[in-house]
């Protein structure tokens, strides 16, 4: 009885601490707009109004264009998306109409 309460005690530490984790290394994966909303808003850009146009794979790396209809702003990021369904910035940059 004790070995079960022991092994439910570390499973439950370490759900604690995934829980805490997750949202601090992907704060918002689900979508490619979410994500790079987060890597903008980490660069001091406003990205409110972001939309993907392009979605391009090319082998586990996504290109994606974004575009940001208050502001007129082109964005490119490279993307990919670990364990399949998460997205994460891995770089782009802007260009202004």
């Amino acid at each position: 009885m004790r070995g079960h309460r022991n092994r439910f005690i570390r499973w439950l530490i370490i759900a604690a601490s995934l829980a805490l984790l997750f949202p601090a290394c992907y704060p918002d994966p689900w979508t490619p707009e979410g994500a790079v909303s987060e890597a903008l808003r980490g660069m001091s850009i406003p990205a409110d109004t972001v939309r993907a146009v392009s979605v391009i794979d090319t082998g586990g790396l996504y290109s994606v264009l974004f575009y940001d209809e208050q502001h007129r702003i082109y964005h490119h990021f490279f993307m990919d998306r670990p364990f399949g369904f998460l997205w994460r910035n891995r770089g782009g940059g802007a260009v202004r109409l």
